[in-house]
């Protein structure tokens, strides 16, 4: 299933930074993300690698910047992580 950066950050009670029509597929880590993939980065360090891998959406605390990126901001990353594996486990992408 495709899900937009607004859908997700609705879902997870978060707000979106940057462009909300952006499109991901599946959750992956930083290092074996790609351009349709959300990754979740909830320290500076984890950050700064995700902001360099070719990911769509970033998951993150409340913060942060990217001018490349379009990040979901949450209050509760860890939760909100846990949430959005469950969205994605619940319908497999096409």
């Amino acid at each position: 299933m495709q899900w937009t950066a607004s859908a997700l950050a609705d879902r997870l009670d978060g707000r979106v930074i940057g462009d909300p029509s952006v499109t991901v597929t599946r959750v992956a880590p930083a290092e074996t993300a790609d351009q349709e993939s959300i990754t979740f980065a909830e320290t500076q360090s984890f950050f700064e690698v995700a902001t360099r891998s070719p990911a769509a959406i970033i998951l993150t605390a409340a913060g942060q910047a990217s001018g490349s990126k379009t990040l979901i901001e949450v209050s509760e990353p860890r939760i909100a992580f846990a949430k959005l594996l469950a969205l994605f486990d619940r319908e497999p992408a096409r």
